[in-house]
């Protein structure tokens, strides 16, 4: 494949290149983002009193005891790993795709279906996502859907990431690949990639904004 960078290990399959896995740090701004956005929402509610939060039952104090530790856990380790000079790689071969983060191999010949959609922030394993709980759960469906924009329009100064959606032939579906956050070069790899071992050309590929397919 033209322009790609190959590396033999001993008794190993040759990698064409890796990439920066830009859907890894996405999720885990998301994260922070929106236990803060959850945090300062339960402290408008409560009078801007955290006294009040945490006299409002187990429940309150448990969103204290919790979300805080979880916001500054993830905030140092964002902070942290924006100076490191080793990201988490996805790396490409002719049999499948390496996803470090996951440590998950998708094969190339177990891909049932593939999809784009627009403003997934999420990496790794996710469900389908059904009409009728959206709409009985619509408002903390927006509320992550506002934090999922959020974080996009942060990272890539975009509000659609184009992040792959891989459907296996076992049922198992995974999100990766945040497409359209990589540099033009890496772009160029992964299309080409798709073209020649995936058979799909990505400008073709269907896109859902929101919705997860089930199959």
């Amino acid at each position: 494949m033209s322009g790609t960078i190959e590396i033999q290990t001993k008794n190993q399959e040759t990698m064409l290149f890796e990439i920066e896995d830009k859907g890894y740090i996405i999720f885990k701004l998301y994260m922070t983002i929106f236990i803060l956005c959850f945090f300062l929402l339960l402290y408008a509610w409560n009078d801007f009193s955290l006294s009040n939060i945490m006299d409002d039952g187990r429940m309150g104090r448990l969103a204290v005891y919790i979300s805080l530790p979880f916001f500054i856990y993830q905030l140092f380790f964002i902070i942290i790993y924006s100076f490191k000079k080793e990201k988490r790689k996805i790396k490409f071969y002719k049999s499948h795709i390496l996803l470090g983060s996951l440590n998950y191999k998708i094969m190339i010949n177990n891909i049932k279906n593939l999809y784009i959609i627009e403003s997934n922030s999420s990496t790794g394993k996710v469900i389908g996502q059904n009409k009728f709980l959206i709409l009985i759960l619509a408002p903390l469906f927006l509320f992550s859907f506002f934090c999922s924009i959020l974080t996009l329009y942060i990272i890539t100064k975009k509000i659609k990431v184009d992040n792959f959606l891989f459907i296996m032939n076992n049922g198992d579906k995974l999100s990766s690949i945040a497409y359209n956050s990589l540099n033009e070069t890496d772009r160029k790899k992964v299309k080409l990639y798709f073209e020649k071992y995936v058979n799909q050309n990505i400008d073709d590929l269907p896109r859902r904004l929101i919705l997860i397919p089930n199959k």
